[in-house]
């Protein structure tokens, strides 16, 4: 149990990583430089690279290593696909089953997202931003949804390889449905509006990421690069 206890403790550990964007889509892991890092053994971080690996948020290339993946256009759209259903019966059981603590934390996550977005701070808004729909997964009170879906990992796959110019014009308020709109139906207590709202909110999501890469499809090809993930 406490083997199992620190590699999930290793495995949060690299997904705050990631989503600070310490570690970017193509970075190299180095199993032994995290192990010296955290000042444990390499054992239960190689179970925490496989644990990641599962869910394709980490690669490993023959002869090279572990490397954050960089997904393609179709992998990303499915996660999205995914997260849609998933999310929105999340949104529908946390509507049923919420407390006002949790809506409290709902909302203390949005005014901070708004804050974030106002100064600009990309890396800070996605940190924001997976802890915001993660909370919901969570407030779902279903360990199916939580644990064995993987679809938190799939709300990460998905932050970490948005294009900057993607997210940054108008990362938080320009939505027609937003986040205020997914708190306010969990709030209401009506199922059918939290997971229609949240639900609505991952499909547009994915439309608009698809009109994107549509604009900008002969400047991709162009450059060869799929997407930028933040490093400009």
């Amino acid at each position: 149990m406490a083997s199992d206890s620190l590699t999930e403790s290793i495995r949060k550990k690299l997904i705050g990583k990631i989503v600070a964007g310490e570690l970017l889509p193509g970075d190299h892991i180095v199993e032994a430089e995290i192990a010296s890092e955290l000042g444990v053994s390499r054992t239960p971080v190689r179970d925490a690279l496989q644990a990641l690996m599962t869910h394709g948020i980490l690669v490993r290339r023959a002869h090279h290593g572990c490397f954050v993946a960089e997904p393609g256009p179709l992998d990303l759209s499915r996660a999205l696909q995914a997260r849609e259903a998933l999310e929105g019966m999340a949104a529908r059981l946390m509507a049923s089953e919420h407390s006002v603590e949790d809506v409290a934390q709902l909302r203390e996550l949005h005014e901070m997202m708004i804050a974030a977005s106002s100064d600009d701070d990309y890396f800070g808004y996605r940190t924001l931003h997976y802890s915001f729909h993660s909370q919901i997964i969570r407030g779902s009170r279903n360990e199916y949804i939580e644990y064995y879906s993987g679809v938190e990992l799939f709300i990460l796959k998905c932050l970490i390889n948005y294009p900057l110019s993607f997210v940054v014009p108008d990362m938080h308020v320009e939505r027609p449905i937003s986040h205020m709109d997914i708190i306010s139906a969990i709030q209401a207590s009506d199922a059918d509006a939290a997971e229609t709202a949240m639900r609505g909110h991952i499909a547009h999501t994915r439309a608009r990421l698809l009109r994107w890469r549509e604009r900008n499809r002969d400047r991709l090809k162009a450059t060869g690069v799929e997407l930028e993930y933040g490093r400009a």
